[in-house]
């Protein structure tokens, strides 16, 4: 049976954020819902812990009394409330990964009897159930990492006959199969899925031949195949999700997906790819030599560009934007000097991205760009003061765009880490 870490204290806040983000905006707590201790528990360690579903928003959430399970929220105290207890009592379900086909959200969860299976949800009691035990029996397919390619969902599969490969689903049991066995026999391609783009969805696979590379499927076994080989041999050119201290995260911009890799030369640098081998090439060599600059925490601003999270020896780590090409990357230093801001969980909201810095002041607190430096500023000080409202590790905020708020973890030094903070934005 899989277990997992007890999560940290954390409530749900919001916050009402206007266009121009050099102005501090007020925070506004949603709700305070674990009646045990101050502040929620939610899941933090899986990715996908909010998803907007029509006028809700579904999460997993811990109120003391039945464990992490399944909530649902309309940002407000009175429409916050428990969907589905998975695991009865004080255990959890950890419900995850959430997506959404149709009208239904899509998750990964746990239930004693089935072990970890992939489960559908309406955002209510009765229309939350089980898609199916597969595979039959005491062996849990222990679904991770969904996402919706042209209908279908297509997520991480595990069976004892070909380890941890790539599969599909209709949303019903007879509809959910193994797509392909990117590693051949019992062993674990390790994909790490990335973005989709003109109907294909774009992944980090390794084969056992080639090491970890850029793949795409169009959700057929046929159309599922290697793009490049950027790192030439069994290494392989691409991250696992250990080697940052959180989520990876990827681009897109215009018809290319730009993404972290190292081609054994130039050292992780910022690649984007158009789907083609011809088409995948480095943007810029950063930072010349065999270290690279480690871009990662990709958001969209607007139509025109792309923030993300890099460093260099000079100043540490800090906010680039990129359009697309060398001459147009450039990066934004917060935090002049080698003591860096982190920017992190760098997400879009209307015209602007979001994310979280630390400007050696107020802490960790939540910033904005319009990919300019002027544009960029900080939007609130939660906690006033040194202190971080924000924290960098442990603590989630997870900013997630939700019916024009942006929805996040803080701490206001008053209720605890609480979530999520709402923002309004203009859009």
């Amino acid at each position: 049976m899989r277990t997992y870490p007890r999560p940290m204290a954390l409530s749900l806040l919001a916050l009402a954020v206007g266009c121009l983000p050099s102005f501090a905006q007020p925070a506004v707590q949603v709700a305070d819902l674990n009646l045990a201790t101050p502040g929620l528990n939610l899941l933090y360690f899986f990715g996908s812990r909010f998803l907007p579903l029509d006028h809700q928003m579904l999460l997993s959430a811990d109120d003391g009394i039945h464990g992490t399970e399944l909530w649902t929220s309309d940002a407000t105290a009175n429409g916050t409330r428990l969907v589905a207890d998975f695991c009865p009592g004080v255990c959890s379900g950890w419900p995850h990964d959430f997506v959404r086909l149709g009208n239904r959200a899509y998750f990964s969860a746990f239930d004693p009897a089935h072990g970890v299976e992939l489960w559908t949800s309406d955002g209510t009691a009765t229309g939350t159930f089980r898609v199916g035990d597969l595979p039959a029996g005491p062996e849990s397919l222990n679904p991770s990492g969904l996402r919706v390619l042209l209908g279908r969902l297509m997520f991480v599969g595990s069976d004892s006959a070909h380890g941890q490969e790539l599969w599909t689903s209709d949303g019903s049991a007879a509809g959910t199969r193994l797509l392909v066995d990117i590693f051949p026999g019992k062993g674990w391609s390790r994909i790490i899925f990335l973005a989709e783009l003109g109907g294909r969805l774009y992944f980090s696979a390794d084969d056992g031949a080639r090491g970890r590379e850029l793949w795409a499927t169009d959700g057929t076994a046929g159309g599922t195949a290697p793009i490049a080989d950027i790192f030439p041999g069994p290494t392989g050119a691409l991250l696992e999700s250990g080697d940052f201290p959180g989520f990876l995260s990827y681009g897109v911009l215009g018809n290319r997906i730009f993404f972290p890799a190292d081609d054994g030369v130039h050292g992780t640098e910022l690649w984007a790819s158009d789907g083609t081998a011809a088409g995948t090439t480095m943007i810029a060599d950063l930072e010349p030599g065999a270290e690279g600059t480690w871009p990662n925490y990709f958001a969209a601003i607007a139509t025109t560009g792309l923030a993300f999270s890099g460093r260099d020896p000079a100043h540490g780590t800090e906010l680039w934007t990129t359009d697309g090409t060398a001459g147009g990357t450039a990066r934004i230093e917060l935090r002049p000097g080698l003591d860096y801001s982190q920017p992190r969980e760098v997400v879009s909201h209307g015209t602007r991205a979001y994310f979280t810095a630390d400007d050696g002041t107020t802490g960790r607190e939540l910033w904005s760009t319009d990919g300019t430096a002027v544009g960029t500023a900080q939007v609130i000080d939660l906690l006033p003061g040194p202190d971080s409202g924000l924290t960098l590790f442990g603590a989630p905020h997870k900013l997630t765009s939700f019916a024009g708020r942006l929805l996040f973890f803080g701490d206001d030094g008053t209720h605890g880490v609480e979530s999520p903070c709402r923002t309004r934005q203009r859009v």
